[in-house]
């Protein structure tokens, strides 16, 4: 599953990486911590099959060359499908996660 997000404009240090954070939605355990490797604004998160059928909740933190992190972004929430019953992958759900929120009285296009 590819997650993917918006990286927050900053005229302050370069983002060097960031920080996944998932945890199963209604769940209080700790959340699995990723780490990426570059300043690329999409992972690819591996689903095993523990994960099929339940519902998650992601959010991003970037780091910039300094070690300083981001504020958290706010929330996203997907489900981990899995296979139907002849074997086909079902898609999951693929969210934008903002860093802030976005302003509701901006126009739209």
């Amino acid at each position: 599953m590819e997650l993917t997000w918006l990286q927050e404009s900053s005229d302050e240090q370069t983002i060097d990486h960031y920080r996944i954070f998932v945890q199963e939605k209604d769940k209080t355990s700790n959340p699995l911590s990723i780490e990426t490797k570059d300043d690329e604004t999409r992972y690819v998160l591996m689903t095993p099959r523990s994960m099929w059928g339940k519902t998650y909740i992601v959010n991003v933190q970037a780091v910039n060359n300094k070690q300083r992190v981001s504020p958290l972004s706010e929330l996203a929430v997907f489900t981990v499908d899995g296979f139907t019953k002849n074997g086909e992958i079902q898609e999951t759900n693929n969210g934008t996660m903002p860093f802030a929120p976005e302003d509701d009285n901006d126009e739209k296009d």
